[in-house]
């Protein structure tokens, strides 16, 4: 199965709407349809009900059908419009990081999609008029035909209250999204600070409030089940990082983009369970 073929098909989304400093505003209520057009484009057709709490949000605005076609050109997502246009990454299995424009909507946008597991998708990210920030998203996706009803991403608890060991793995990809290597991954949580350890090396981060600390030095944020932010290991080696813990799945899943001097040296994405 390649990779456009996991997110086909109808899926029920709910999208948790926060601010840009992060204070929860309401839920739209998402049906997603992926049709398969040929071998290289897809449809995709959103169906969106803002909650009444978004009244006079932005967000209130997102209401009714959105139509755009999507090209696949190798691991590259092209959207031609009309209501989504731009461009989406493929990085590893069943994630994907995108950027673009809502003419319709008048919004700037970047997003992410990740599989935590084949029936089960995290969405989202954040809508901007120009530079300015309007509203960020989390959200979570079930297909249809499950019987399903709205899906919920429980957006309060953080990872180390669900289990303080969580294990997986790690895959290093190339600029060009090729898999150099995979390791096993091992995130313990402390009071204060978490440690990561492959077979290769030990991290320790501290974390006070959005300030981290430790083996680099960063800032992070938390809006629900997202974490996001960007840590400098060296001058010029740094690392913008963006993962989501589902606590349903008690799963977290995130991508990690290392920089050397400006230039993507390499990405990293994972998938930790808790507990392992």
């Amino acid at each position: 199965m390649g990779d456009a073929d996991r997110f086909l098909g109808s899926w029920l989304v709910s999208e948790y709407v926060y601010t840009p400093d992060g204070h929860a505003i309401g839920v739209v209520h998402q049906r997603r349809e992926l049709r398969r057009l040929n071998d290289h484009r897809i449809q995709v057709i959103q169906h969106c009900v803002p909650e009444p709490a978004l009244d006079g949000h932005p967000m209130a605005a997102f209401a009714g059908e959105w139509v755009f076609d999507l090209s696949i050109e190798g691991r590259l997502r092209r959207y031609h419009g009309p209501d989504v246009v731009g461009c989406g990454e493929v990085w590893g299995e069943g994630m994907m990081i995108g950027r673009g424009l809502w003419p319709r909507f008048g919004k700037l946008f970047r997003s992410f999609a990740m599989l935590v597991t084949p029936d089960r998708q995290v969405t989202g990210g954040r809508f901007f008029v120009g530079p300015a920030p309007v509203a960020c998203i989390v959200g979570v996706g079930v297909p249809e035909h499950t019987g399903a009803s709205w899906p919920v991403l429980h957006n309060n608890e953080h990872p180390g209250m669900l289990a303080t060991c969580w294990r997986g793995h790690v895959h290093r990809l190339s600029p060009e999204g090729v898999v150099i290597d995979a390791h096993p991954l091992e995130r313990q949580y402390h009071r204060s600070a978490v440690t990561e350890a492959t077979p290769a090396r030990t991290v320790m981060l501290r974390y006070d409030r959005q300030k981290i600390s430790g083996d680099g030095v960063g800032i992070g944020w938390r809006i629900g089940a997202l974490f996001e932010g960007d840590i400098l290991f060296t001058p010029e080696h740094s690392v913008t990082f963006l993962e989501v813990c589902d606590s349903v799945t008690r799963i977290i899943v995130g991508i990690r983009r290392h920089y050397r001097a400006g230039l993507l040296e390499y990405v990293e994405t994972f998938q930790l369970t808790a507990g392992g």
